[in-house]
């Protein structure tokens, strides 16, 4: 699955189901085409990262822990709007999980980064 022939109709079924909130079905396209973008370093490898963080949110605190553990290397590799999004994100996954460092150390590259997104 390396070469994943069909990463870029997955991508799109997947962006379709994230939309329409159906989680688990994108969480396993998004996984499937990570899988085939994992050497590349692409924007759309971290965007699938980004969406599989958002749809694992929820009530239980240690699933959306992993879920932050996962996606925090990739946030960086985002256009600067889902970046921005993407941090603030972080923020208040890390602050409802009182992990009052990550959550500092993630506010401040947040508001650096929307200090140069204004400028």
């Amino acid at each position: 699955m390396e070469k994943l022939a069909y990463a870029d109709a997955l991508f799109i079924i997947a962006e379709d189901f994230f939309q329409k909130g159906k989680f688990a079905a994108s969480i396993i396209l998004y996984e499937s085409v990570a899988v085939g973008e994992k050497k590349q370093h692409s924007e759309r490898l971290a965007l699938c990262q980004y969406r599989i963080f958002m749809a694992k949110q929820g009530g239980d605190q240690e699933i959306n822990y992993q879920a932050s553990i996962q996606f925090e290397d990739y946030v960086e590799r985002l256009d600067d709007a889902d970046e921005l999004d993407a941090l603030k994100d972080l923020v208040n996954t890390y602050r409802s999980l009182r992990k009052w460092s990550k959550e500092t150390y993630l506010l401040k590259l947040w508001e650096t980064r929307l200090q140069f997104s204004v400028k």
